[in-house]
């Protein structure tokens, strides 16, 4: 039952997504572990951290059956309240999990004469995933909103949200 939601994301984006892990890892909202198995062996750390403890019951179990190179540390928590300190983590990881924050609304609003983009879309959804990520940890409760529009030849992005504690514009 718990699996479910995590079925919903094919497994090569799973796999290319957390690829681009490294260094120490947060997986907020880690549930039953579904990921634990597709981190590469490279990244030093993992700490998954659920608020459901019977979830982690189940990612537990996955985590005593791996044999990986690094350390796995599964916490209970929310992940709208961390008990970690900023700059923790190199990579901060997430799936299937925003839908579900209470009182949390994400919306994008694209310019339509925005070029096409051509790079590494990998990365390139990295940099959105992170754009999002902190607009998140950073807004108690309200919305989000990512925005992009054509300014000067440049593209920019900006992620603004109610109560956040930051703006910031990303010119790609």
């Amino acid at each position: 039952m718990y699996d479910s939601m995590d079925r919903m994301i094919r497994e090569e984006w799973r796999r290319d997504l957390l690829n681009l892990a490294f260094g120490t890892v947060l997986e907020a909202g880690g549930g039953t572990g579904a990921n634990l198995n597709s981190y590469p062996g490279s990244i030093e750390s993992l700490t998954g951290v659920d608020f459901s403890s019977e979830m982690l019951k189940y990612a537990k179990q996955k985590v005593s059956r791996l044999n990986v190179p690094y350390n796995i540390e599964i916490i209970e928590a929310d992940i709208q309240e961390l008990p970690f300190s900023d700059h923790t983590f190199d990579t901060i990881v997430s799936t299937c999990v925003f839908c579900s924050v209470p009182g949390l609304e994400i919306s994008m609003i694209l310019d339509k004469n925005l070029p096409s983009l051509y790079g590494d879309v990998h990365r390139m959804e990295q940099v959105f995933y992170n754009l999002i990520e902190n607009g998140i940890k950073y807004s108690v409760e309200g919305s989000i909103t990512l925005r992009s529009f054509l300014r000067k030849g440049l593209i920019v992005i900006e992620v603004s949200g109610f109560f956040m504690l930051f703006f910031f514009k990303f010119i790609y």
